[in-house]
């Protein structure tokens, strides 16, 4: 490619502005890099929570072995029921409203779970909320990379992954704590919470990346840079000038 062309600036730029680490930091990528990290923490913390923790729960409660594993059977057979309502609407309500709606579903079911007491309610409440967490879990791990533009997309996922991965391994002390102190009203409840404030995050300050060009997509800081390489096509971008640090 011609180092006098437009284009030359503008992949100059780009490849330069994406190149270190630290521009999931910068101003223009921090909002989404904060997004993507909440989004993960709290998807997986939900989902392991509820597919992991049941059964210990309701042995906890009482219930015997035999009959906990049933009542998570049935509950759990959400998970695949949420997944695939995915894949109906997914693209047609979009990431950021799909999280929202999902969020506020898993947030309400789980403020009515811990008042139920008759076992064909908690059985209902815990299979529509099981499917609720699933797809949750399937808008945000999906929707994560998509806050990110191509240059530096998998560093942006791969630190959010490595982040609510890593809230995995404290989650266990969390779990417990709740529930010898609350109850499994206090693990659910709390979970509730959570769900309706990723939820509400999102609705404020989310970003919508369904149906949307990779261009539509590009962070301001980036778009800057590359149109300074346009308006001088003689002029190669300098670390100076393009860097986002």
């Amino acid at each position: 490619m011609d180092a006098d062309s437009p284009a030359y600036g503008v992949n100059f730029a780009r490849r330069f502005t994406a190149s270190s680490f630290l521009v999931l930091f910068s101003s223009s990528v921090i909002r989404r890099t904060f997004l993507a990290i909440v989004v993960n923490v709290i998807a997986l913390f939900g989902s392991y929570s509820m597919t992991g923790w049941m059964p210990t729960f309701f042995v906890k409660q009482g219930m015997s072995v035999t009959h906990s594993l049933g009542f998570n059977a049935a509950m759990m057979a959400g998970f695949p029921i949420g997944t695939l309502v995915c894949v109906f609407i997914s693209d047609r309500l979009g990431r950021r409203w799909g999280i929202v709606v999902f969020g506020v579903i898993c947030a309400a079911l789980g403020a009515i779970y811990p008042f139920l007491s008759s076992s064909s309610a908690i059985v209902i409440c815990g299979f529509l909320l099981t499917a609720g967490v699933a797809a949750f879990l399937t808008l945000a791990l999906g929707g994560t990379p998509e806050l990110f533009p191509t240059e530096y997309r998998f560093r942006g996922a791969g630190l959010a992954q490595m982040v609510g991965r890593a809230g995995l391994i404290v989650s266990p002390f969390i779990i417990l704590t709740l529930f010898d102190k609350f109850g499994i009203g206090g693990v659910v409840g709390a979970l509730s919470g959570l769900y309706l404030l990723v939820g509400l995050l999102f609705a404020v300050a989310g970003i919508e990346t369904n149906q949307r060009s990779l261009e539509a997509l590009e962070p301001e800081a980036t778009l800057e840079a590359a149109s300074r390489g346009m308006a001088h096509p003689g002029r190669r971008a300098s670390p100076s000038s393009s860097r986002i640090i």
